[in-house]
């Protein structure tokens, strides 16, 4: 889904947009799916949830380091503006 399609199912089925965010960038899944071994097999011994990928070694820096965390907000903002983020949030009423 996109931000667009996501809210066009709610608004089909009777529901209100309130927001709806796209944020998130993976770098295991980036840099996995740039490797020439990820078109074979793209999940064979791969690690996506682990505290040992840069993702998780990344979020730790980011959440310790105030400069850090004002870039990912700014990030995540960029992200949601232009809908190219890896997770969406939203939320919608009845």
């Amino acid at each position: 889904y996109t931000p667009k399609t996501l809210s066009a199912l709610m608004l089909s089925h009777g529901l209100k947009k309130m927001w709806v965010q796209s944020t998130g960038i993976s770098i295991t899944r980036f840099l996995t799916s740039r490797s020439p071994k990820a078109s074979k097999n793209p999940d064979e011994g791969t690690e996506f949830v682990s505290a040992h990928t840069d993702d998780e070694k990344l979020r730790t820096r980011f959440e310790s380091n105030a400069l850090l965390t004002f870039a990912k907000k700014t990030i995540n903002f960029i992200l949601t503006l232009t809908g190219k983020g890896d997770a969406l949030k939203g939320l919608f009423q009845k």
